[in-house]
């Protein structure tokens, strides 16, 4: 998750620490009832059909960047692990989590970022 507070930012942090909340608050109020309630924060991802040129060039005005300055927050010198991640691995830490082997967690929120989490 990034906790840094950004300028003209304010919306994403505040809304990820909000989901971070209510995941803790949930597994409270939930786990009496055997409901577990875990966050899962994935970092940079391989690229895939949804990052098409126009979704760069919002999300860069977003972020008050350029296109340029985005990607090159996806090359493999931003992610210490080298490279980004791939959505299999993010999909077999969930088929874990609904294991029995996953039985005992609830109320945390996991990055799945290959070391780049800021905050």
């Amino acid at each position: 998750m990034d906790w840094k507070a950004q300028k003209a930012k304010a919306v994403t942090p505040a809304t990820k620490a909000a989901l971070n909340s209510f995941t803790r608050s949930w597994s409270k109020e939930l786990g009496k009832h055997g409901i577990r309630v875990v966050g899962i924060a994935p970092g940079i991802l391989e690229k895939t059909g949804l990052r098409t040129p126009e979704y760069e060039e919002a999300l860069a005005w977003t972020r008050n960047i350029t296109v340029e300055q985005l990607r090159e927050g996806y090359t493999k010198n931003a992610i210490p692990i080298g490279r980004a991640g791939r959505l299999a691995e993010v999909a077999d830490f969930v088929c874990y989590l609904l294991s029995e082997r996953a039985s005992y967690i609830t109320g945390v929120t996991t990055n799945i970022a290959g070391g780049k989490t800021r905050g």
